[in-house]
């Protein structure tokens, strides 16, 4: 967690001892962990712009690159949650005013059967009834969009196998917390996203399969222009 407990306990449980007057106790949060932006001086990216506030356009060793910037940091945030459900890291933060979200009966038993997996996240949830759901804590970085990401993760196609379904559920949470496509970038936050990606296993596609960049050398682009 990230004050230093495991605010992640006793799986799903029927939460019996809910107090809507929650106080919670100081305490000083992570940065969000989604994109770590550093100073790229020394980065041997040179960021020529944003197209569409979509797609970014660099040059890396006399190759053009353009990105789809909403694909490469869905790839970005896909493997490190893969790698944080397989080492069952329990990143989380605790949630100033617990959120109440009511869903339907075959979700809260999916919630129940999944319980070790989405504490394996860094979600905190218990049940207030039958159908209503309280989170208390949620992965690092995740706050303010508690309800959508776990629906949309229920949501998830469920295929034969438990491990199939918690990729199918990952990619959902992955698409959530990436960046938009038309949101505005800077050129900080542009070279980071770009030297992540090059340094992310598999970064040439996203989770579903569709391209993160494309690379035009220097040769290529003389060769369009027949020169």
């Amino acid at each position: 967690s990230v004050d230093g407990t495991d605010c992640l306990s006793g799986g799903i449980p029927a939460f019996q001892n809910y107090k809507p007057a929650f106080q919670p106790k100081p305490r000083t949060l992570e940065p969000d962990p989604v994109i770590r932006y550093q100073d790229p001086a020394t980065a041997a990216v040179n960021i020529i712009g944003q197209f569409r506030q979509s797609y970014i356009l660099a040059e890396i060793d006399r190759v053009l690159y353009i990105v789809d910037q909403h694909a490469a940091h869905e790839r970005i945030i896909f493997n490190r949650l893969l790698d944080r459900d397989q080492a069952q890291a329990r990143e989380c933060q605790e949630l100033v005013f617990p959120v109440v979200i009511e869903l339907s009966t075959l979700k809260v038993e999916l919630l129940q059967e999944q319980s070790e997996f989405f504490r394996s996240l860094g979600f905190d949830l218990g049940l207030l009834g039958h159908n209503t759901v309280v989170i208390r804590a949620v992965p690092a970085g995740l706050s303010g969009h508690e309800e959508q990401t776990i629906v949309e993760m229920l949501d998830a196609p469920q295929p034969e196998g438990k491990d199939q379904w918690r990729v199918k559920a990952l990619m959902r949470m992955a698409c959530q917390q990436a960046v938009k496509a038309g949101q505005l970038l800077n050129q900080a936050e542009m070279a980071q996203l770009i030297m992540e990606l090059l340094d992310t296993p598999d970064y040439k596609y996203c989770p579903h399969g569709r391209p993160t960049l494309i690379k035009i050398s220097s040769e290529d682009l003389e060769h369009m222009f027949k020169r």
